[in-house]
């Protein structure tokens, strides 16, 4: 056994019920330094870590809590947060190319090399009184895409030079491309959504009743052009030009909506939708169905 229950802390221990948990979390912390044997990281110290950030308290067996947790990029992640060159390599190589497809998407007044060195510092270095952040990654998620709401949010704040950290909600966050499901992004829901929704509300209550019956037969009823051009005995192409002025409409009143709300400017603003298209059509849903 490569550690024992006297090995953890003891406010971890808890969690450790009986000789079948112990053994669970001793064949979990084997398996996933197997999955990274380059790293060094202390069998104790990674049971710990695992047990502190990847485990509730609860019951059930702990076996159970533990099977969904990815104990390799857990490894990483501890390797990172200790300063473990074998483990910051391996973090950047798979994860460090979401920066330049976040930049693209964004488009802050910020060069990539900057925000890569931005998230390093973010990432890797502890401050006076906490650890670095990549040890809250809590194995729930794939860690590249943790790592692409960590980047995303900060291109977020960038783009719309808020002194604050804006959260993306759900709908926001549907349009970043994911890899799986993505246990960890419970953290970054709350600020902004209240305003987006609210905006939403606003914009598409100042369209002319002609654009919300195009968006809505085209955004909620999913009707081709050709079908809308038939129901209003118009061209296609007519029909087209109709929808996406309705588009730009609405996209003009939610952008100076939006930048009352956050106090941005109108490109800030802009660059941000960017990222929040795919979210925003969705939310929008809800607020053209009668």
């Amino acid at each position: 056994m490569s550690f024992s229950l006297d090995d953890l802390p003891e406010e971890h221990r808890a969690k450790v019920a009986s000789a079948a948990d112990l053994a669970a979390l001793v064949a979990f912390v084997d398996a996933a330094r197997r999955e990274r044997p380059v790293i060094e990281v202390a069998p104790a110290k990674l049971a710990a870590h695992v047990l502190a950030v990847g485990v509730a308290p609860g019951e059930g067996a702990l076996a159970e809590r533990l099977a969904p947790l990815r104990g390799g990029e857990l490894v990483i992640a501890l390797g990172c947060a200790e300063g473990d060159r074998a483990a910051i390599e391996a973090f950047e190589r798979e994860c460090f190319g979401e920066v330049r497809h976040a930049h693209a998407r964004v488009r802050p007044n910020v060069g990539v090399d900057e925000v890569t060195q931005m998230m390093r510092h973010r990432l890797f270095v502890r401050s006076e009184d906490a650890p670095p952040r990549v040890a809250g990654y809590t194995g729930a998620g794939p860690l590249r895409a943790w790592f692409r709401v960590a980047v995303t949010r900060v291109l977020v704040n960038l783009a719309t030079r808020s002194p604050r950290e804006i959260e993306l909600d759900d709908a926001m966050l549907a349009v970043l491309p994911r890899e799986g499901a993505d246990a960890e992004v419970d953290h970054a829901r709350r600020l902004y959504g209240p305003a987006l929704k609210d905006s939403l509300a606003e914009a598409v209550g100042e369209l002319e009743p002609r654009e919300r019956t195009l968006l809505r037969l085209a955004v909620c009823d999913g009707l081709s052009i050709d079908a809308i051009g038939e129901l209003y005995g118009i061209h296609r192409a007519t029909a087209a030009r109709w929808i996406g002025s309705a588009r730009d409409h609405l996209r003009a009143k939610l952008i100076a909506s939006v930048g009352r709300r956050i106090g941005a400017r109108d490109e800030s603003v802009a660059s941000l939708l960017r990222v929040l298209a795919s979210g925003i059509e969705l939310s929008l849903r809800g607020h053209l169905e009668p």
